[in-house]
Parts: C-alpha cells; structure tokens; sequence
C-alpha cells in the first residue's frame, strides 16, 4: 500500500516539473530555419503564336471517282504534271464541241484569233493593254487593306458549293478561277457561282501548263474554257490565270490582245497539300498583305474547314475582302481621275501676276 502511494507520488511530481525533465530533441527534430527568398525576374517577351482555330475535323463527302480532279485517285496524274506528248494526245483526241469550236476559231481560214493578236501587236505601244495583276495599288484603294480571296480548279461537285455556301454565310466576294472541262462537266456549280456575284475567270479548258504547248494550242486551250464559261453564264470571262502561274511573254500578250486581264497573286498558303485546317488558316494570315491576291483550291475540303475562321480572322486584322473585278473597278477610277486631274492642271494657262510694288527691285510670281 505504501509503494503504490510512493510510485503515485512520484509520478505526479514529474509531471509537475515537465519540460526539465523531457527527452532532449534530437537533431532531425530540431525547427530547419527557412531559406533565404530567391531573386525573381521577368519572363522574357516571346511573340505569341497564331491562334488555333477550333476547326471541325469531319471531312465532307468524297471527291466522286469518276471526276478527273480527285486527288485521292493514286492512278491519277495532275493535267499540269504531264509530258509534252501526253499533252498532246489529249488535245488530238478531244471531242468537246467548245474546245473544237475554239480550235476552229484559233486556226481559221483567215488567221483567227492568231490575227488578232497580230492586229493588237502592230497597235501603238501606248494602247497595248497591261494585261497582269498581281496585286492592287495602295492608291487605289483609299487607305484601305483590300484583300481578295481566288479559288482554283473547280468546280467540284463535292466542294465547290460548301465554299459558297460560307461565302454567302459571311457576305464575301470572291474570284473563281474555273476549268473548262470542270465546268462542262458541273454547269450548274457554275451558275450558281455566278449568280451569287462572284468573279469568274478563265483557269483553261484543260488545266495543262500552257508553256508545254505551241502558241495556237495556248490559245485554244483559253478560248476553250470562255466558249464553256459564256455558254453557261452569257458572259465571256475577262480575267485569266495561267495553270501553276505559269506563261510566257507571248501568252501574255496574245491573252492581252484577246482582253484578258492575267491574274497572279501575292499569297500561297499551300493547301493543294492537304494541310490540316489550321495550318492552311494561319499560313494565309501570314502570307496576307494589304492589295494582296490569295490563291486557295476549291477542291480541297480542309480549305472548306478553314475558311469561316480565316473570313472572320483577316476581318479581324482590318481587311476588307473583295473579288478581283472589284480591284480592277478601283484601279480603273484611280486612273480616270489622276488623268482628269492631268488634264485640269494642262487647260489651265500660265500667266504671271505682278507682286505688290515694294520697295527694292520689282518681282514677278507665276502662278497656274
């Protein structure tokens, strides 16, 4: 009874006295003072990147395969990849009433088209037409950053009408570069084109690289594609783009002499390689320059995919989009009004004013 009240005892007296009689800590337990705060610096300024457009990767309906411009056919070569002689079995076996009327029209009994053109060459030099444009003049435009969109190759029947149907969603003009057989093969695509009031030029009958052929196949293969192009719309196109932008100074001047306008462009961002959407929408945002000319391929779908958020992004950068004959309507009313103003200042006749007499010598001033 006695050691129990003893041990009760002692016990209570340690707790009492606590800490002088804790275990001592030991080095891991110990407080770590904190580290000294490190120096912090601004990021360095780094350009940012294109944005990323959230682009709906769902393809559209394939390219049917019987339309010689699928490009998803492996057996299928590009009309402007082939050789001088396959070039030319194509043209001896065409059976096309229009290409065989502009043959007639090119080759005729008294020279054709061929004496035109040597009717236009022997013209004075100062009223030769300047038939290319490669982009619109900053004059002309009045201070703003014109832009014009061109599609190439169609029409085709499973593209073709997606890219109106976005150009009409967001009110863009654009230019259409159509093929003579593409269009004889889709009249309809066409007319639609047309009727929404876009440009429509002149891309060949054949889509084969003009330079390869002799100067009256070149022309044939042009007049062609206008015989096509008039029969379905009721116009003769004016404005003209050679396959690949490819021409010489003689196609250039007989396509001048027949009064077509040649269009390059300024632009490529490069989707005939079936780049993905975002890639094609960002390389032309890079590519784009105030009077430029974009050149983009009505048979690509990731082009289809592209275009809403590439109208909306070049708008967004202040661009005003508008198809080729637009240009040529401002370059035109520029130059009648610089000529008008040329002609004001030469009526107006010299004369000289005397100054107000003052004292020292007399003086004259001119004035206009």
């Amino acid at each position: 009874m006695n050691l129990c009240k003893s041990l009760t005892l002692g016990l209570m007296l340690l707790l009492l006295r606590g800490p002088a009689f804790a275990a001592p800590q030991t080095e891991s337990s110990a407080t770590v003072p904190a580290p000294p705060p490190v120096a912090t610096f601004p990021a360095p300024a780094i350009a940012p990147p294109l944005p990323t457009p959230r682009i709906d990767d769902q393809g559209l309906p394939p390219v049917p395969a019987d339309d010689p411009y699928n490009e998803n056919d492996p057996n299928r070569t590009p009309a402007n990849m082939l050789g001088p002689d396959q070039i030319k079995a194509i043209l001896e076996n065409e059976t096309s009433r229009y290409w065989l009327a502009a043959h007639r029209t090119v080759y005729g009994a008294n020279g054709g088209a061929l004496q035109t053109v040597e009717q236009a060459e022997a013209r004075p030099r100062k009223d030769a037409p300047r038939p290319v444009l490669v982009r619109a003049h900053s004059n002309w435009s009045g201070g703003k950053k014109l832009l014009a969109l061109t599609f190439d190759d169609g029409p085709h029947t499973a593209t073709t009408q997606p890219i109106l149907d976005v150009l009409k969603q967001y009110r863009v003009p654009a230019t259409f570069f159509f093929v003579g057989e593409m269009a004889e093969r889709h009249p309809d695509l066409v007319r639609a084109a047309f009727k929404d009031g876009h440009s429509i030029g002149n891309h060949t009958y054949h889509h084969v690289t003009l330079v390869k052929l002799s100067e009256g196949d070149a022309l044939t293969e042009v007049e062609a594609c206008s015989n096509v192009l008039r029969a379905i719309t009721g116009e003769k196109p004016h404005l003209f783009r050679p396959p690949g932008g490819q021409y010489t100074p003689v196609i250039e001047r007989d396509t001048g002499a027949l009064g077509y306008t040649t269009v390059l462009w300024t632009g490529d961002p490069g989707d005939y390689n079936r780049l993905h959407p975002a890639v094609i929408a960002q390389r032309t945002l890079q590519c784009a320059r105030p009077g430029g000319i974009i050149i983009l391929h009505s048979g690509v779908w990731q082009t289809v995919r592209a275009l809403p958020y590439l109208i909306k992004s070049l708008r967004g950068e202040g661009y005003t989009l508008v198809s080729v004959d637009q240009m040529l309507q401002m370059r035109a009313r520029f130059e009648a009004s610089t000529a008008s103003a040329s002609v004001r200042t030469a009526s107006v006749p010299r004369r000289t004013v005397p100054a107000t007499r003052r004292p020292g010598p007399r003086i004259s001033s001119t004035v206009r």
